[in-house]
């Protein structure tokens, strides 16, 4: 069985309820001719045809959806969504911890052997968001680079807000 719910929280809770009931989950590329070299995929795991690079690990019930791009060593944890087109990449050394969505098109990537780029649990990632810093648990943000979405309102009304007009009188 697979559980296909968008929501990473809903679908943990869907996910949960089936394995109460004794049910089972199944993998996608359990076929030989599907494996990558260095590259594990947890039970319930849903990856549409996408590239996935070396030394990677997708966590339980994970959705990545088609044309997704997963580079070299990033661990993706449980319950973690990489929505579809335009295509989300994820490369070099990125962390994303449990029930994180990631928005179509967003682009995570620039973490370092010592230092991987982390997205905390819960998080939000826009579309389209470019994410080169990590990310705090439970965040939202959006935009390039990407920003916590308070920022980005507060940024917005600031530029928003009117100015005083100066008239001279006669």
């Amino acid at each position: 069985m697979l559980v296909t719910v968008a929501d990473p929280k809903s679908r943990r809770r869907l996910a949960e309820k089936i394995i109460v009931a004794g049910g089972s989950f199944a993998r996608l590329y359990e076929r030989s001719e599907f494996s990558f070299p260095g590259v594990s995929i947890g039970a319930g795991t849903v990856v549409s045809p996408t590239y996935i690079g070396p030394n990677t690990m997708l966590g339980k019930h994970v959705q990545v959806m088609p044309m997704c791009s997963i580079g070299h060593d990033v661990v993706i944890a449980d319950y973690v969504t990489l929505t579809l087109c335009p295509s989300c990449t994820v490369s070099g050394y990125v962390v994303i911890e449990e029930e994180v969505f990631v928005g179509a098109g967003a682009i995570i990537v620039n973490g370092n052997l010592g230092r991987p780029l982390i997205v905390g649990a819960g998080a939000k990632i826009s579309a389209g968001a470019v994410v080169t810093k990590s990310i705090p648990p439970n965040a939202s943000v959006a935009g390039n680079p990407a920003r916590p979405l308070r920022d980005l309102v507060r940024a917005r009304e600031r530029r928003a807000t009117p100015k005083p007009e100066i008239y001279d009188e006669p």
